[in-house]
């Protein structure tokens, strides 16, 4: 008897240690991929609103944001730079992989991607705004920036999408005018210089 009750305090030990390790193994492997084509930088905000819903998304570092979106859900989420182009696109995400570990979060899972997209022509750019409007409502602005956003509840589930669709290296700023919603980007630094200069 002695013997079982001994089992659980090495057996905690073992799983805490094994966690400890994989989240190690983890930090040092995102540590070693430096994100590319993403969209947000320091001092910037994403705000926007579609059909299904309004948000904002804010830059917390290079693969940090956090997401206050209108079916109550505020969370800070890590995000996965990609090592390798993937449908065209590098930049950040986040499957929700992890959804056991936010079955207690009563919003559920968030499931975010977030890069720039270059295209060659105004078609493609056209062309993929078509895909997926349906579900992800795409809104955008002048400036090339796009957001998807729904709530799957069937699943308990989020998806955000940001975007930035270029035509070569430059963003394209061609788009037409959108309906149905709107995206504003809020540039914080801007602020925080306002401020420098009237304390001079």
């Amino acid at each position: 008897m002695p013997l079982k009750n001994n089992r659980l305090p090495v057996i905690t030990v073992i799983a805490l240690a094994s966690a400890f390790w994989a989240l190690m193994a983890l930090s040092q492997r995102r540590a070693h991929i430096m994100p590319t084509a993403c969209v947000l930088e320091p001092g910037i905000s994403i705000v926007f609103q579609n059909p299904n819903g309004s948000g904002t998304i804010t830059y917390l570092g290079p693969c940090r944001r956090h997401f206050k979106l209108s079916n109550g859900l505020s969370r800070a989420v890590e995000l996965t730079p990609r090592k390798d182009t993937f449908d065209g696109k590098r930049g950040l995400y986040d499957p929700a992989e992890k959804w056991f570990y936010e079955l207690w979060k009563p919003q559920g899972r968030l499931v975010v991607e977030e890069s720039q997209r270059s295209f060659e022509s105004a078609e493609q750019i056209r062309a993929a705004l078509h895909e997926g409007r349906d579900v992800d409502r795409w809104v955008w602005n002048d400036r090339g920036y796009v957001v998807g956003f729904f709530t799957d509840l069937a699943r308990n589930q989020t998806n955000v999408t940001i975007y930035r669709l270029l035509i070569g290296n430059a963003p394209f700023e061609q788009l037409p005018e959108c309906e149905g919603g709107f995206v504003d980007v809020v540039d914080t630094r801007d602020k925080t210089e306002e401020r420098k200069k009237g304390k001079g």
